[in-house]
């Protein structure tokens, strides 16, 4: 009980608390003050929402938002209401028609490069994107899946679709077993 007056006050006043325990040991870091891989990534997906806030008028810059890079904050409550209403909210969804686009998309970009090379370009945007959007679930799915038959075409082997879903879950459930 003595406890959580004490919490209490120091949540309440922001007053300090003392404490036995030693300060943690300063890290030294050779990219201080250097952005991670994922905040660059999260500032690139927030430009890009930016534009299209600028480019379409409302509510078409935030539905094309949350097409492209699953970004429902924008959205009007009655619109996302709608979409609840008609069973449609899987449309805002990041799924594995965001990942077909983007691989069709650079398999135009990257045409003029040998077909492994694209290969290897298009399998790292692909964790690029997937990094940026946030990594949900059905994401890393279709990333996975995605990047299966990518890699299939770069040793000259065919990808089956069942396989590729199953090593994905598989892949999925290593990391995050509760998912």
């Amino acid at each position: 009980m003595l406890k959580k007056v004490i919490l209490f006050f120091v949540l309440c006043t922001g007053g300090l608390a003392l404490s036995a325990a030693p300060a943690p040991p300063a890290r030294v870091s050779l990219t201080a003050g250097w952005p991670s891989i994922t905040e660059t990534l999260v500032g690139v997906r927030m430009y890009f929402v930016e534009r299209l806030h600028s480019v379409f008028p409302e509510p078409a810059g935030s539905f094309a938002a949350g097409i492209l890079f699953g970004e429902r904050a924008t959205l009007p409550k009655q619109i996302v209401q709608e979409f609840k209403r008609t069973g449609l909210t899987h449309i805002l969804a990041l799924s594995g028609s965001n990942i077909i686009i983007l691989v069709s998309f650079l398999a135009v970009v990257f045409s003029f490069l040998p077909k492994r090379a694209s290969i290897i370009v298009t399998v790292t945007v692909i964790v690029l994107f997937v990094l940026m959007v946030g990594a949900q679930a059905s994401v890393v799915r279709a990333a996975i899946m995605g990047s299966l038959q990518l890699v299939g075409k770069f040793f000259g082997r065919r990808s089956r679709g069942i396989r590729s879903l199953l090593l994905a879950a598989g892949v999925m459930l290593i990391f995050d077993p509760l998912l």
